[in-house]
């Protein structure tokens, strides 16, 4: 009698759905069965996503413009459908990462049904206006990772502002500054030392802002170490008005620093006798720029070899490195929708009653998040929780996020718009299966839906967003079929992450 029951009811939700159908069970999913294979085969690749934008552009009878709003590094372009001109509008993006794609799919499911000729469609036409973001970071779909394809982005080195992974490429969810001067990666003291043969090397400023040394050039001159001892007459004569090249040891970097400008230096470039960059700040009268062993250790080989090596100091970063988070702020200033989704996958993670969380959800939570612009960021929670309560699997619980000013979840809330953060179970590397795939695609797209549908009839604004603080469950736990092994952890897993599963 059980199985019978079970199977009309979900009969019956599928019957009430306006939205096509994806997969024969209800959200959420079962977990990868056994020692079956991840199956990312499913997804749309770049090219079949922009397919299905050229068809439901064709058939919607003008009912959705399509738009390029930015391209990526390695030369994909990040498009923006538009649908509906109603006064309420919200923006939802897609996919920051590239290993966590439902958020696509149900982007491309929503887009067919909002361009149909259905009367509910037509209806929220007349309400809202949809920006649609369907994949932020086409780079990382192609090639499978969390971040973008740029081989440029540095280690991962959080507390300097990089937010990079083993892979090459950066977390585009980490750049979203509306004003770039502002940034980690700016005010970090982050610089550059440029030179013909070598290009931008990157490094740090230990005495202070790189702005101030827009500018300061010269040859580069090998001085060992930097003690006094080693400026000797003739090195003091090569040294005057140009840069000493130093390595760390011996002495203090204070020492180095006051030793080459009493021989006339106008800069330093201090190199590690290690891997990685210590963090040193010290008093000088002149810049001292430092930067990795392995860059110091070509510039000092290439003075061997008897190159001239003329250098000049540069800010590393005086524009946003991350085209793709570039690209959605400008397109949010450009648009300023009132509400916003951005959906990413986590991991698999089981609730105290050991219940699969079948998605988590977080509105901002930075101090500096103006009241009203939090209030509808919570109602947009509640309204979420409401809605999934219908489905005998769904299971919304809290994510427990930061209040990085750079988040996007953050940043567009301080901002001025309510702003929710949607984390769908299951990311590509993790426990994701064939069986599950459309069932959290149809988990994604009932969660959007459900808040566009609460914009267009007004109702959104009458939920009490309290509840999200009271009612949201917020107790989870990692689930893993199986630990990995040390060696595979350490290939799969990015470097430096604190809390990886905590990372949006």
């Amino acid at each position: 009698m059980r199985k019978i029951v079970t199977v009309a009811l979900t009969f019956l939700l599928v019957l009430v759905f306006a939205l096509p159908v994806i997969g024969s069970s209800t959200p959420g999913g079962p977990f990868l069965p056994g020692k079956a294979n991840h199956n990312t085969e499913g997804f749309m690749s770049n090219e079949q996503l922009e397919k299905a934008l050229n068809q439901i552009e064709a058939n919607s009878k003008g009912t959705m413009e399509r738009e390029v709003i930015g391209e990526t590094n390695m030369g994909y372009e990040i498009h923006m459908a538009t649908v509906g001109n109603g006064p309420e509008t919200i923006m939802i993006q897609n996919q920051q990462h590239g290993n966590e794609p439902h958020g696509a799919e149900a982007a491309i499911n929503i887009l067919r049904f909002l361009t149909s000729d259905k009367k509910e469609a037509k209806e929220l036409r007349e309400e809202v206006t949809v920006y649609m973001l369907p994949r932020v970071n086409p780079d990382g779909a192609e090639l499978g990772i969390r971040t973008n394809g740029d081989w440029r982005a540095p280690n991962h080195f959080t507390s300097h502002g990089f937010f990079t992974s083993s892979v090459p490429g950066w977390d585009i969810n980490r750049y979203h500054w509306f004003d770039w001067e502002d940034s980690a990666l700016f005010q970090y003291n982050h610089a550059g030392i440029y030179s013909e043969q070598f290009g931008l090397i990157n490094g740090r400023s230990l005495t202070g802002s790189p702005r101030e040394y827009d500018g300061v050039e010269g040859n580069l001159v090998d001085v060992g170490f930097g003690t006094s001892d080693e400026y000797t007459d003739e090195i003091k004569e090569q040294v005057e008005g140009n840069i000493a090249l130093v390595s760390r040891g011996s002495n203090t970097f204070t020492n180095k620093a006051a030793n080459a400008y009493e021989a006339g230096a106008v800069g330093v470039v201090a190199y590690n006798d290690e891997p990685g960059l210590a963090s040193y700040s010290i008093s000088s009268e002149i810049p001292v720029m430092y930067t990795f062993e392995k860059y110091g250790q070509q510039l000092t080989d290439a003075l061997e070899d008897g190159e001239d090596i003329y250098v000049e100091f540069q800010n590393s970063y005086p524009v946003n490195p991350v085209p793709e988070a570039q690209a959605v702020v400008d397109t949010y200033k450009k648009y300023e929708p009132k509400l916003m989704l951005d959906l990413h996958n986590q991991f698999s993670y089981v609730d105290e009653d050991e219940r699969a969380v079948t998605s988590s959800i977080l509105w901002p939570t930075n101090p500096d998040v103006p009241d009203d612009a939090l209030e509808m960021s919570k109602q947009m929670g509640v309204v979420i929780m409401d809605h999934m309560e219908q489905y005998g699997y769904a299971n919304v619980n809290k994510f427990p996020g930061g209040d990085a000013p750079e988040i996007a979840r953050n940043a567009y809330g301080i901002a001025g718009s309510g702003n929710l953060l949607i984390e769908i179970r299951g990311q590509t590397q993790s426990e994701v299966g064939q069986t599950s795939n459309g069932m959290l695609t149809r988990h994604a797209q009932e969660q959007v839906m459900s808040v566009i549908r609460a914009a267009g009839d007004g109702s959104l604004y009458e939920v009490d967003a309290s509840r999200a603080d009271t009612e949201l469950p917020t107790v989870r736990d990692r689930y893993r079929k199986s630990l990995p092994s040390e060696e595979e952890a350490e290939e799969t897993t990015p470097r430096d992450y604190e809390e990886e599963e905590e990372v949006e």
